[in-house]
């Protein structure tokens, strides 16, 4: 499985998932959200765990070989490898906004919005967690 590719077709449907469609319907619940989240993981990994109420929505997802990739790269240093995680790290932040902003439209006040993307080799290790519109831990940051 070619990773980049994965990193390419992951970052082009989570930028248009909610963009287009979840933030216009005013109609929708938090367990719309949620199922909407959920539709989009499945496409790319089964392994993934979202759970929401009115206070906010916690995303955690692992993508199979993302570890020996994140391994192989921190070897290698190319710059083109990080930069296709830095677009994936900037897609992440908008797709987390993007849900707050969903949760906002449909009356949620305040909501927390998580997204935590994890080691699939070891699940209690967190590869990025991205909160507020801000990625609160990169992995990569410290293997560069």
């Amino acid at each position: 499985m070619k990773i980049r590719r994965l990193i390419a077709l992951f970052m082009a449907v989570l930028m248009l998932s909610f963009c287009t469609t979840a933030i216009a319907e005013k109609a929708m619940t938090v367990e719309d959200i949620v199922d909407s989240i959920n539709g989009v993981l499945s496409q790319y990994t089964d392994d993934y765990s979202v759970t929401g109420d009115e206070t906010g929505i916690i995303v955690s997802f692992a993508i199979d070989g993302m570890a020996s990739e994140i391994m192989a790269k921190s070897i290698s240093a190319s710059l083109d490898d990080w930069a296709t995680w830095k677009m994936l790290r900037m897609a992440l932040i908008g797709w987390q906004v993007s849900i707050e902003q969903s949760m906002r439209a449909i009356g949620c006040e305040d909501p927390t919005v998580m997204i935590m993307m994890l080691n699939d080799q070891n699940k209690d290790n967190v590869f990025m967690g991205i909160g507020y519109g801000i990625v609160a831990f990169d992995i990569t940051d410290s293997l560069k």
